[in-house]
């Protein structure tokens, strides 16, 4: 795959399309969405995407929101669970 493809599948994952969505999108061939490079673009997108949302959350939740901090104390126990 070439570095422009790659990196337009990243920022097409970060937007939370499915991967059928991607290839549709990406014009790549089934064997190119199953390659390493692929699945590592599409999971660097979609959780940089979730980075930023649960970034967003954090500023939220210190300037006070209460709906913020609710969401961000989920997270943690989230994370929690799953580590």
């Amino acid at each position: 795959m070439k570095d422009e493809q790659i990196k337009n599948l990243e920022q097409m994952a970060e937007l939370q399309f499915t991967d059928a969505e991607l290839q549709l999108i990406s014009g790549l061939r089934t064997q190119e969405m199953q390659s390493l490079e692929a699945k590592v673009a599409i999971a660097t997108g979609r959780l940089r995407a979730e980075a930023a949302v649960r970034q967003s959350i954090r500023t939220m939740a210190e300037q006070g929101s209460s709906q913020a901090q609710k969401q961000f104390i989920a997270l943690v126990e989230q994370r929690k669970q799953n580590n």
